[in-house]
């Protein structure tokens, strides 16, 4: 997808955040509907989203890439977190956000941007590939994501049924169902489709609601947040990028990858600190500012990426 069609997706795609911005500020949406869409999506339509590429996956690549891409995905996790950990002891932040600096800059919104980002940039079975790469995402964003956001010393907290969620399981039969290739009647692809398909809508609608939370001044006048958002939508993805293009041979998971790396801060970033004591206000500062920014940079890196 050439630069101007990618430029034509993420505006549609604001134009959703922007609607569900302004219906946050007309009271249309407030918490309680806000989480109930939230459920709705991460528990049923996203599943359905991830579950439906795996039907229609392009199974040009082996297992053996497949293995290696999950191994890269590792890799990229690791650089974004020793980039964070650099940026978190620079004066500009004080040692009790220092962690959910490193936070913000590991963990991207791949759920509720990433997916119907790359699914829309690429087609629904491409979206099985991001999958593979979002797998690490699950496990680490619930035990090492908790301690860096947590103002607890250790890990202690963390529930081990955390690991487990729908997103998780439907990639794991997205994959089984790729490397299986079991005959599934057309019915049944048909209705994760159709479920599938309201994940774009939603997810837009939802991540404008939350921003509709956030003042202007309050956001922009945070130093530290324009530099944790420009590693997160431009140092991280470079950083990855160069990662993937030495172990990875296939243009198309290098793509997907780099992409998902340069999504905002994750959304869950708050809903993580007000379980577990961090500092929600400068994660949902960093979950707003990171997802204007990329609405220029997600284009941008299409047309580097060619």
């Amino acid at each position: 997808m050439g630069v101007e069609a990618a430029f034509q997706q993420m505006i549609i795609l604001f134009v959703g955040i922007i609607v569900g911005f302004a219906a946050r500020r007309l009271h249309i949406l407030d918490d309680a509907s806000c989480k109930a869409v939230t459920k709705t999506v991460m528990s049923i339509t996203l599943p359905c989203f991830i579950v439906s590429s795996g039907f229609s996956a392009d199974r040009s690549a082996s297992g053996t890439e497949i293995f290696v891409y999950f191994l890269a995905s590792l890799a990229c996790y690791a650089a974004a977190y020793l980039i964070g950990t650099a940026i978190s002891r620079l004066p500009l932040f004080p040692r009790s956000d220092r962690r959910l600096c490193s936070f913000m800059t590991t963990f991207g919104n791949t759920g509720f941007i990433g997916l119907p980002v790359i699914g829309a940039l690429f087609g629904t079975e491409a979206v099985f590939y991001a999958t593979v790469f979002n797998l690490p995402f699950n496990f680490l964003v619930f035990s090492i994501g908790i301690f860096l956001v947590s103002n607890e010393s250790s890990i202690r907290n963390v529930n081990p049924r955390s690991f487990v969620n729908a997103c998780l399981v439907a990639s794991v039969v997205a994959i089984a169902l790729y490397l299986t290739t079991f005959p599934i009647p057309s019915i049944v692809q048909t209705c994760f489709d159709t479920l599938g398909s309201a994940t774009v809508p939603l997810a837009m609608l939802i991540t404008g609601a939350s921003l509709g939370k956030e003042t202007p001044k309050d956001v922009f006048a945070n130093p530290g947040l324009y530099l944790v958002s420009f590693a997160k939508v431009v140092l991280v993805p470079a950083v990855s990028l160069a990662i993937l293009s030495l172990v990875v041979q296939n243009p198309l998971l290098v793509k997907i990858g780099a992409l998902l790396m340069a999504m905002p801060v994750a959304a869950n970033a708050t809903l993580l600190c007000l379980q577990y004591g961090g500092n929600d206000r400068l994660a949902s500062r960093g979950v707003f500012l990171s997802t204007l920014l990329s609405v220029g940079t997600i284009p941008l890196l299409v047309y580097l990426i060619g």
